[in-house]
């Protein structure tokens, strides 16, 4: 695993024989001497019960950027920020902005704020649990059976089936906020899907039965389970 960033036909002979007499550490270092990034290997270790060593490498460009955003924390701060403060506010910043949740909930509660009563603070808009109900993710019964796609990839019912309309963005965010911009799959054992990647959205009555665009009609699922939700035929 150590050799392999950097073991070619070339010089297979000399990185094995390497491997077969020196020290794990020793053969780190070589590698590293080699090629330098590949010498670091990622780590994320629990140090206590709520701090984590991170350990990664990176460039020297990142580096400097990095004591950039320290810099700037500081100075907004008013105090000295160390690496973790920096790594946060860059964090933050990156998910505010492109954190489909986040978004969703900014948007509504802007939006809520704008329909109050003159004085009158709207309730802040919070994410609908589903974990509370263990089938409520389940996948619609309906689809249980989904019809199969022909050999050509066009379903048997696409020549009548309705055109299909872009989702709304309102109902896009509330999708984000209900499901936490997580897959809502649930095994047997009524356990969720964790994976947050990857994420597609799925009608439970399809488009092609007349299914509609709305917060009722869909759920999130990540793309293995999605594909699931749509069989094909194989030749």
């Amino acid at each position: 695993r150590k050799m392999c960033s950097v073991i070619t036909p070339a010089n297979q002979d000399h990185w094995l024989g390497l491997g077969k007499t020196v020290s794990s550490k020793v053969l780190e270092r070589e590698v590293a001497r080699v090629n330098p990034k590949a010498g670091v290997t990622e780590s994320a270790t629990y140090v206590t019960g709520d701090r984590i060593a991170l350990r990664l490498g990176v460039s020297h460009e990142f580096m400097q950027q990095l004591k950039r955003v320290q810099d700037l924390e500081s100075q907004r701060t008013k105090r000295p920020a160390d690496r973790e403060d920096a790594l946060r506010a860059a964090v933050d910043a990156y998910l505010e902005k492109h954190d489909p949740v986040r978004r969703a909930a900014r948007i509504t509660g802007k939006a809520e704020k704008a329909k109050a009563p003159p004085n009158v603070l709207p309730n802040a808009v919070q994410p609908v649990s589903r974990q509370a109900n263990p089938t409520s993710n389940r996948i619609h019964p309906s689809l249980a059976q989904a019809t199969p796609r022909t050999p050509s990839g066009s379903s048997p019912t696409s020549q009548n089936a309705p055109k299909r309309k872009p989702t709304p963005a309102h109902t896009t965010h509330q999708l984000n906020l209900r499901d936490g911009s997580r897959c809502a799959q649930q095994d047997s054992q009524g356990i969720r899907c964790n994976s947050q990647r990857w994420l597609e959205h799925h009608h439970l009555t399809p488009v092609a039965k007349g299914g509609a665009n709305t917060l009722e009609n869909l759920t999130t699922l990540c793309h293995v389970h999605h594909r699931q939700q749509h069989p094909t035929f194989t030749s």
